[in-house]
């Protein structure tokens, strides 16, 4: 992702990272991979996959959801300081074909008007096998019962709850990839 490990801060925006995670499936060969996302990820990796950007086999979101409805998603943003967001967001529209991550993204996804939201209603739209994982003392423990709603309102998700701080993948990696591995399997399931 741009601005993470040995990439240039060329963006550092939730909005960019979902965007560029179709070129880079694409540039790395992957079809059809599992999506594992911690924290700004977890929105980047679901968000990606309900607007089409990638077609994962199955998205594993690690204490980083996006609990609220859309009015209320929208009011924080508007109330969060933010004047150039609509600039910036028109701005890589415009620059999409010469930007290497963006060179051949449609248009309408990259622009402020799609409608991929950081609001609950993004899981609607993710029809994939979906493992949400919980850190019981991590940023978003006080969402438990949205959550585990979003994970019971399909019989192909999976709600885990991990004893442990925010950085769950750190804290029990093993636990994470039993999470994973419970979700390809999953997966396996679902194929035809």
């Amino acid at each position: 992702m741009r601005g993470h490990g040995r990439t240039p801060l060329d963006s550092d925006s939730p909005e960019q990272y979902w965007r560029d995670l179709g070129p880079v499936c694409d540039a790395l060969g992957f079809q059809r991979p599992i999506l594992v996302g911690h924290s700004t990820g977890g929105y980047a990796v679901t968000a990606a996959t309900a607007a089409g950007v990638v077609e994962p086999t199955g998205v594993c979101v690690l204490d980083g959801f996006v609990p609220d409805i859309r009015s209320v998603a929208r009011q924080t943003i508007a109330d969060t300081d933010w004047p150039s967001l609509a600039d910036y967001i028109e701005q890589v529209v415009a620059d999409a074909d010469q930007d290497w991550l963006n060179a051949g993204v449609d248009p309408d996804v990259l622009s402020a008007d799609a409608d991929i939201h950081p609001s609950v209603e993004v899981y609607d739209r993710v029809t994939q096998p979906l493992a949400l994982v919980l850190a019981t003392e991590g940023l978003h423990a006080n969402h438990r019962d949205r959550v585990e709603a979003i994970a019971a309102s399909r019989a192909n998700r999976v709600f885990v709850e991990l004893a442990c701080g925010h950085n769950v993948h750190l804290l029990r990696p093993d636990e994470v990839a039993a999470v994973v591995l419970e979700l390809l399997a999953l997966s396996q399931e679902e194929s035809p």
